[in-house]
């Protein structure tokens, strides 16, 4: 199981965008393949960018937490499906396009 909270938001600027890095929980990053994803927007409305960051944010930790509680056959699967996520985008989109 997940220990671990959701982060906090706190996006900080980057040239004309926000965006925030947050860990993966470390139960997952060997299935993840990743230590770290991260959150870019365009948005320079704080509030709408920590809303759409928070959507994307819970994506993510619902994603982690099924691949915890996968069969490890499945885990394989998963975990390969998940490198050609690319960094930003939802895992639920993904997930509807291949359907």
């Amino acid at each position: 199981m997940i220990t671990r909270k959701m982060p906090v938001i706190k996006l900080k600027p980057h040239g004309k965008k926000l965006r925030q890095r947050f860990r993966v929980p470390e139960e997952v990053v060997g299935l993840f393949g990743r230590e770290f994803i991260h959150f870019s927007t365009p948005k320079q409305d704080r509030i709408a960018a920590e809303a759409e960051c928070a959507e994307w944010l819970a994506a993510h930790w619902a994603e982690f937490a099924r691949l915890q509680q996968a069969p490890s056959g499945i885990q394989a699967v998963l975990s390969s499906y998940l490198k050609d996520v690319p960094e930003g985008e939802a895992l639920s989109e993904k997930a509807r396009e291949g359907e």
